[in-house]
């Protein structure tokens, strides 16, 4: 990777009425690349039978970047400041070419005790190297081909499903899949769109001055990306597709057609823009800080986040689907604590993890019954770590997971949890250096 930067910045760039105007331009250049190598295994197919070849890409982009602070207002009734923030970016991406992104907020401070914030932004994300140019591999998977097991399916759909298996010459009465795994292609696309953001947040600073070390936030965010990059699930795909009148869905591109005895040749599963989620939720962060004597410190946090919506688009066209305190790993409630006492060079700290339960339907895919609903427990987490600051290294020593907690076990694939979600190892303890440069 290389990255060249040149920024220019001025606070005081004019005097306004209410304060300096400061501005910041700057132009950015990046070149990133990338390289696998398989081994000679994998290019042989010697593990699972999946060929994996050699692969390798990268890109460039150059970016031209400004800001403006602009005080509004300050030093009257009411408003003890006004101030205004905007900025803008512009990208050119030698692979799927131009982007402009931009910013604006606004803070207000009635009084020295609280300030409320404002903003609007648009964003995107670039697709990475190893989306754009992973190597493409056979895979193999449990998904099931609809035309084998019609019967499974509700009544609703089962006569749909019928005629599309019969217009690819399936007898779905007859017919058996003799694999009991799937083939499909999976890897990079060249051809894929960068993700499309815009983001709103409003929310408050709260710095009580009768209360000395106490801060606090609460800020409201609407999120909304399109153009995502990934790929629904297999059964996702082939159900929506089957199940759609004449073969009719978006879901059916990745189909391959079908070999002379019936079987479903491997289908295309590589990375693209696929939809869109759309989430809502409140961010509180706490911290206070007690002075205990000259020598000793004690320091509380707290960081929660409260999702109130999150609903995911598998693909264009397809209906934006709630996952909120469901297996898709998204909890209503996250929080996490913590107590630090301070002596000299030496901190002692206690950490509290909280992640809350959630619904899931382990043996339905079109969504709950009465009989078939279930739901994981709450987590709770303790830490603990013990670390001596020096001038030019700090020592830690910790205990990660102190109850030995498992992780919630449910149905989800191959791994039966969350491993994203959840601590795996147990309890284990650590030893941390590190040297300051």
């Amino acid at each position: 990777m290389r990255d060249v930067q040149f920024t220019v910045a001025n606070k005081h760039l004019a005097r306004l009425p209410y304060g300096p105007l400061g501005i910041a331009l700057g132009v950015e250049h990046r070149s990133l690349n990338g390289y696998w190598h398989s081994s000679w295994q994998d290019q042989a197919g010697l593990n699972s039978n999946q060929v994996r070849g050699d692969t390798g890409g990268g890109y460039n982009v150059t970016e031209v970047f400004g800001e403006l602070s602009i005080p509004l207002l300050r030093n009257l009734p009411a408003v003890k400041a006004l101030n205004a923030e905007v900025s803008g970016r512009f990208s050119n991406y030698n692979t799927f070419g131009q982007a402009y992104n931009w910013h604006a907020g606004l803070i207000y401070a009635p009084t020295d005790d609280i300030k409320f914030r404002a903003n609007i932004a648009t964003g995107f994300r670039a697709p990475t190297i190893q989306d754009l140019y992973k190597a493409k591999i056979i895979s193999l998977t449990g998904t099931r081909d609809p035309c084998a097991y019609i019967s499974t399916y509700p009544g609703a759909v089962q006569s749909t499903i019928a005629d599309n298996c019969r217009a690819q010459g399936i007898n779905p009465n007859t017919f058996k899949q003799t694999n009991g795994s799937l083939k499909y292609e999976t890897g990079g696309n060249v051809n894929l769109k960068p993700e499309i953001s815009r983001t709103y947040t409003i929310g408050s600073i709260i710095t009580p001055r009768f209360i000395p070390g106490f801060t606090a936030t609460v800020d409201y965010f609407h999120t909304h990306i399109t153009e995502t990059i990934g790929y629904p699930s297999l059964s996702t795909e082939l159900n929506g597709c089957y199940e759609s009148t004449g073969l009719s869905s978006s879901y059916c591109s990745i189909l391959n057609g079908r070999d002379v005895n019936g079987q479903l040749y491997p289908v295309a599963r590589l990375h693209e823009n696929t939809g869109a989620f759309i989430e809502d939720g409140l961010d509180i962060n706490a911290s206070y800080q007690v002075p205990i004597d000259y020598n000793n410190t004690l320091t509380f946090g707290a960081d929660i986040q409260d999702i109130m919506s999150y609903k995911a688009q598998s693909q264009d066209g397809q209906p934006l689907i709630s996952y909120l305190s469901t297996d898709a790993g998204v909890p209503k409630w996250v929080a996490n604590g913590s107590a630090t006492f301070t002596h000299g060079r030496w901190s002692l700290t206690y950490m509290l993890r909280f992640i809350d339960g959630f619904t899931y339907y382990p043996s339905s895919s079109y969504g709950p019954t009465v009989s078939e609903w279930w739901k994981t427990n709450q987590a709770w987490y303790h830490d603990l770590m013990l670390t001596y600051h020096g001038d030019l290294y700090s020592v830690t020593a910790g205990v990660k997971n102190l109850g030995g907690r498992d992780p919630n076990f449910y149905a989800n694939g191959d791994y039966n949890t969350s491993p994203g979600m959840y601590d795996y190892a147990g309890r284990y303890v650590y030893l941390k250096a590190q040297v300051h440069f």
